[in-house]
């Protein structure tokens, strides 16, 4: 489970995020951030009934998306609000193929640490 230092929870937070102009695009996924004044990263994942009308299928990719991103937090840069969106391909795309995706995001956004992953190795 994502920390919960590490969650995007308050509406004007939110707010602020979806008012950005900074936007990352790829097939299943799009990320917007903002700096932020904290140390640490805040993420939130917003998957619509656009993508599927069961709650199920929804929450299974939040779930997988958290995950993504709570295993290599420790690679991701303090200091930013990121929220992702779902596109309706993302249903049939396994765990492997969203975490790539959520990295391959993060490093376009110049948000992934690549110096943290060769000291971890």
């Amino acid at each position: 489970m994502l920390p919960r230092e590490n969650r995007l929870k308050k509406e004007k937070d939110f707010k602020l995020v979806l008012r950005s102009k900074n936007f990352f695009s790829d097939d299943f996924l799009i990320l917007k951030d903002i700096r932020n004044d904290l140390e640490i990263s805040r993420f939130a994942f917003i998957v619509s009934k656009k993508i599927s009308n069961k709650a199920v299928i929804r929450n299974r990719i939040k779930r997988l998306l958290r995950e993504a991103v709570r295993v290599d937090i420790k690679n991701i840069e303090g200091g930013w609000d990121i929220v992702f969106f779902t596109r309706k391909n993302i249903v049939e795309k396994k765990y492997t193929e969203i975490k790539e995706e959520v990295e391959k995001l993060l490093r376009r956004a110049n948000i992934y640490n690549e110096e943290n992953i060769i000291k971890n190795n």
